[in-house]
């Protein structure tokens, strides 16, 4: 690759971020390191490597303020890309956990699909669909109601 900024290779290598059209919540921030040598992410528990073909790996933190079921929200992507400046692999976080897959690519941008109203991302819609009940339990009518499972929250009786 030549010799290109950190901000240059982040612009152009950001994913294209698919959300619901009811989506209530859109990021607000979004920040990205640069990775020319392995080392640990800044913002995400994690060992970013970088193996070949791949040369060089770019994190991105994106910030909700809201979410379902938080107060915030920060999940992240990351995208390796090759010595020609091909994108070669990316992965994602998906609350707490990263995840890869098959990636799809639209203008050499990687496309990444966020979970309706809770923000995880995927490289794959099938991933978010496999997960719609759950989704749709935790996005419905007891949004923030319990732990997140939609039941109702015990009442402690008073002594």
């Amino acid at each position: 690759m030549t010799d290109t900024s950190d901000l240059d290779l982040a612009r152009r290598y950001a994913p294209i971020i698919y959300f619901d059209a009811a989506e209530p919540f859109l990021p607000l921030y979004a920040g990205y390191t640069v990775f020319r040598a392995a080392a640990p992410s800044p913002s995400f528990p994690r060992y970013v490597a970088i193996e070949p073909p791949a040369v060089l790996a770019i994190e991105y933190a994106i910030w909700w303020d809201w979410d379902i079921q938080h107060l915030y929200e920060l999940e992240h992507a990351w995208v390796f890309v090759d010595a020609a400046g091909a994108l070669v692999g990316v992965e994602s976080s998906q609350h707490g956990a990263s995840a890869t897959g098959a990636f799809a690519l639209e203008e050499g941008r990687a496309v990444l699909y966020a979970e309706p109203g809770k923000h995880a991302l995927a490289s794959d819609r099938a991933q978010l669909l496999e997960r719609h009940a759950r989704t749709a339990v935790d996005c419905g009518r007891r949004a923030g109601v319990g732990c997140g499972d939609g039941a109702l929250p015990q009442r402690v009786p008073r002594p």
